[in-house]
C-alpha cells in the first residue's frame, strides 16, 4: 500500500486485530488484507521478538517465526496495553505505550505502510473498553509511530457501531437496529436508536443482556435463541449484525430463522467495528456526513465544568471542560492567580438538565504571600466519563516569590460559599525573563510587572521605564499594540503616571480606586525636590533588602548634597547616614556600618542615634571599647542597661538543625539581597 492520504481504522482485539481503508472512489470502508492475494484480513493482537535483537514482527507467521527462531511470543498485548506496568523482556524495562507503538509499527508495515507520518491523514483505533491508562499508552504509541493529536484518535466499539450504521443506506437505520457480539462461549447485545425530536438528531447505543453459550453446537444454537428472545422481545428492527473475532453461522439454524422475523436485514462478518473506526476518521479530517446526528455514548462527559473568575477587569465564568465530548478528549490546562483565597470553587452543570452545583477543592499547603503573588496552573482530565482529576501546582510569582512544587488532587467535592476572586492568566509567562536591577529579580509576566509597578512607585526610574522593557514587551510577552503605545510615551517623556497606565489597563490589573491611590501616591512623590526622591529612594530599597542599591543611593544623595550646597538640614542628613549604617550591618560590615553611625549621632544628637553608635562599637571593636565608649560618652545608667541587655539578647543566637540547608539559604538570601 504505497498510497499517501490514507484514512485507517484499527480494530484493536482481545484476540485478534484489523484494519479497514476508506475508499474514496466508492465511499466505502475496507478491509485490509494481511498478504496481498489473501482475503485473510484479521491477524493476532501479538507480537514477536528476536532474542538479543530489536527485531518485531507481527502479524499471521509471527508466531511461528518465533518459536523457529527461539523468539519472544507475547500473546497477552491486549491484557499489557489496557494497564500500566512496565513490562520487562530480556532485562530491559518497556512501557505498555512502547510495547503497543512497536505493534502498530510492524503492523502497519505488513500492509505495506513504511512511513506512518507521511502516509496517514487520519487513524482510529477502536477497541471494546477505555481506561486510562489505555489513553495514555494509546497516545505514546501514536507518538512512536509519528502521528500527532490532529491525526491519531480513539474511541470504543459503541461509537464505532454508531458510525458504521449510519455510513449505511438509510434503511437499514430508519428503526432500531441491533448488534450480536460474540467472544469466547460468551454473547452480548447493543441496541442503537435514533431520536430525531431534537436537532441534531441524537444518537444512543444502550447495552443489553449478556449470556453465556454451550459449545456444544445445537444447545449454542438454543442459548442464542433465549438471549434474542430476551433482547429483542417482539421489537422491530431495520437490521441487525453480528459479529465475531471467530464467527460461524453453521450452528445458528433456528436463531437466524428468528432473526429474519419482521422483514429484519442481517449482517454478519468481523470487520464492523474496524469500518465504524474508518468511517469515523474520515469524520474527523474530511466530510462531516454525520453533521446532523449527536451521538450520546457511555464515554461521553455529561457535565460541563468552569469557574467564576475576572477576565480583562470583569467577572466572567471561564468554561474548561465542556459537556457533549468524550472522557478522554476532555482535558484543559490554563494559569490563574490568586487574590485572597487558597481554595478553587468550581461551577459544575449537567448537560441534561442545566442544573448547577458550586464544588470547591482546597489548596492545602500553600505558602502565605499578598494577594495576586500566588500562580496557580490548573489541569483537568478524565478517568472515566463521571471521574474528573484536577490537579493545582503552585508556580509562585517569578523570583519575587519562589512556587512551591506542591499539588492537590479532588476525588471528592464540598460546597463553598466565597466572594475572593481568581484573576485568569490572559498573557502567557516569556520563555526568558526581564531584569530588574534595582531589586536584583527576575520577572516573567505582565502580572509580575504590574505587581512590581504598583508596590515599587518610588523606584520606578530609568531602570525600569526603558526601551529595554519595551522591546521584552514586545518580543517575549507578544504584546506589540502595548510596544507601539509605549514606545510613543516613552518618546514624549510623559510622567510615570501616563506611562504606566496602559500597562495596567493591559490586563485590567487594577480597580479604579486602586490607580487613583496609586497616582495620588506619585503624586506626593514627585512634587518632592529630587535629592529627598532619591533618599526616599534608598529607605525603599532598605525596607526591601536591597542594601548594595541602597547604599549607592544614599552616597549619591549625599554627594549631591555636597556639590550642590544644598541645604537640607541636619535632620535629612543625619537619616541618611544612619539608614545607610543600617544597611551596612545588614550585610555585616560592621566598621562602614561604625562610621555611618558616628555621624548620623553628630548630626542628629539623640539617643536612638547613640545607641545604634554603641552597638555598632561592640560588634566591631569588642566589649572593651564598648566600655569605654560608655564611659565617654557619658551614658546614663538607664541607657546602659537597655544597651546591655539588647546585645545580650542580640548574642543568643540558636543555630538551626540542618546547618548546610541554613548556610545555603543564607547564601542565597545573601546574593538575592546585594545583587551579586
Amino acid at each position: 500500500m504505497e498510497q499517501k492520504n490514507l484514512i485507517l481504522g484499527f480494530d484493536f482485539g482481545e484476540k485478534y486485530s484489523q484494519f479497514c481503508c476508506y475508499d474514496r472512489g466508492t465511499h466505502t470502508a475496507v478491509s485490509i488484507p494481511v498478504k496481498e492475494g489473501e482475503e485473510a484480513v484479521e491477524f493476532p493482537t501479538a507480537i514477536a521478538k528476536k532474542r538479543n535483537e530489536e527485531t518485531w514482527k507481527t502479524g499471521p507467521d509471527a508466531e511461528k517465526s518465533a518459536h523457529a527462531e527461539n523468539g519472544i511470543w507475547l500473546d497477552n498485548l491486549y491484557e499489557i496495553c489496557m494497564g500500566s506496568r512496565i513490562c520487562q523482556i530480556e532485562n530491559r524495562d518497556y512501557t505498555p505505550g512502547e510495547v503497543l507503538g512497536t505493534f502498530l509499527r510492524e503492523a502497519l508495515k505488513m500492509i505495506g505502510i513504511e512511513r506512518p507520518d507521511q502516509q496517514i491523514q487520519a487513524m482510529m483505533i477502536t477497541t471494546g473498553h477505555l481506561t486510562r491508562p489505555f489513553v495514555e499508552n494509546v497516545r505514546e504509541a501514536y507518538k512512536i509511530i509519528g502521528l500527532p493529536r490532529g491525526r491519531a484518535y480513539l474511541q470504543e466499539h459503541d461509537e464505532s457501531f454508531y458510525c458504521h450504521v449510519l455510513n449505511q443506506k438509510p434503511e437499514l437505520w430508519s428503526r432500531k437496529v441491533g448488534l450480536f457480539f460474540l467472544k469466547d462461549e460468551e454473547a452480548s447485545f447493543s441496541e442503537l436508536s435514533i431520536s430525531r425530536k431534537t436537532k441534531p438528531a441524537t444518537v444512543t447505543v444502550k447495552r443489553g443482556p449478556k449470556a453465556a453459550l454451550s459449545i456444544e453446537p445445537m444447545e449454542r444454537d438454543r442459548d442464542f435463541c433465549h438471549l434474542m428472545g430476551e433482547a429483542m422481545g417482539n421489537e422491530i428492527y431495520s437490521s441487525v449484525f453480528l459479529v465475531s473475532e471467530e464467527f460461524d453461522l453453521a450452528w445458528a439454524d433456528n436463531s437466524l430463522r428468528q432473526l429474519k422475523k419482521n422483514q429484519r436485514r442481517i449482517f454478519g462478518g468481523t470487520n464492523l467495528f474496524a469500518q465504524g473506526a474508518c468511517f469515523s476518521a474520515r469524520e474527523k479530517v474530511e466530510e462531516r456526513r454525520l453533521k446532523g446526528y449527536l451521538f450520546l455514548g457511555n464515554d461521553l462527559v455529561r457535565y460541563n465544568i468552569g469557574m467564576e473568575m475576572m477576565i480583562n477587569g470583569s467577572p466572567t465564568y471561564y468554561a474548561l471542560i465542556a459537556a457533549g465530548v468524550n472522557w478522554y478528549e476532555a482535558e484543559k490546562e490554563c494559569e490563574l492567580i490568586l487574590d485572597g483565597t487558597e481554595e478553587l470553587e468550581f461551577v459544575v452543570s449537567s448537560m441534561e438538565s442545566g442544573k448547577r452545583n458550586r464544588y470547591t477543592m482546597k489548596l492545602d499547603g500553600l505558602p502565605k504571600r499578598p494577594p495576586k503573588t500566588t500562580r496557580i496552573r490548573l489541569r483537568l482530565e478524565y478517568d472515566s466519563p463521571v471521574t474528573c482529576q484536577i490537579t493545582a501546582e503552585d508556580l509562585g510569582f517569578g523570583d519575587m516569590f519562589p512556587g512551591k512544587p506542591t499539588k492537590s488532587g479532588t476525588r471528592r467535592w464540598g460546597r463553598c460559599e466565597t466572594n475572593e476572586r481568581l484573576y485568569f492568566m490572559q498573557v502567557k509567562r516569556a520563555k526568558n525573563p526581564y531584569y530588574i536591577s534595582n531589586i536584583s529579580t527576575n520577572i516573567y509576566s505582565i502580572e509580575e510587572l504590574c505587581y512590581y509597578l504598583y508596590h515599587n512607585i518610588y523606584l520606578l526610574d530609568e531602570t525600569i521605564i526603558n526601551e529595554q522593557l519595551l522591546v521584552w514587551m514586545k518580543e517575549e510577552l507578544h504584546l506589540r499594540r502595548l510596544y507601539q503605545r509605549l514606545y510613543v510615551l516613552l518618546e514624549e517623556k510623559k510622567n510615570i503616571g501616563e506611562f504606566i497606565l496602559p500597562i495596567f489597563k493591559e490586563i485590567n490589573y487594577l480597580s479604579h480606586d486602586q490607580f487613583r491611590e496609586m497616582n495620588e501616591r506619585l503624586k506626593r512623590f514627585e512634587e518632592q525636590p529630587e535629592i529627598v526622591r532619591k533618599k526616599i529612594k534608598g529607605d525603599y530599597l532598605v525596607d526591601h533588602e536591597k542594601y548594595i542599591n541602597a547604599i549607592q543611593v544614599y552616597q549619591e544623595t549625599l554627594k549631591d548634597t555636597e556639590e550642590n550646597e544644598t541645604n537640607m538640614g541636619s535632620q535629612f542628613t543625619g537619616s541618611i547616614y544612619n539608614n545607610m549604617g543600617c544597611a551596612y550591618a545588614s550585610l555585616f560590615q560592621m566598621n562602614e556600618a561604625l562610621t555611618c553611625f558616628q555621624k548620623a549621632n553628630e548630626e542628629l544628637h539623640t539617643k536612638a542615634s547613640l545607641k545604634s553608635w554603641l552597638f555598632a562599637v561592640y560588634m566591631s571593636k569588642g566589649q572593651d571599647a564598648y566600655e569605654q565608649m560608655c564611659t565617654e560618652r557619658k551614658v546614663d545608667a538607664e541607657t546602659k542597661r537597655e544597651m546591655d541587655r539588647q546585645i545580650t539578647e542580640a548574642m543568643q543566637v540558636e543555630l538551626p538543625h540542618d546547618l548546610d540547608e541554613a548556610l545555603t539559604a543564607w547564601t542565597r538570601e545573601y546574593h538575592k539581597n546585594t545583587g551579586l
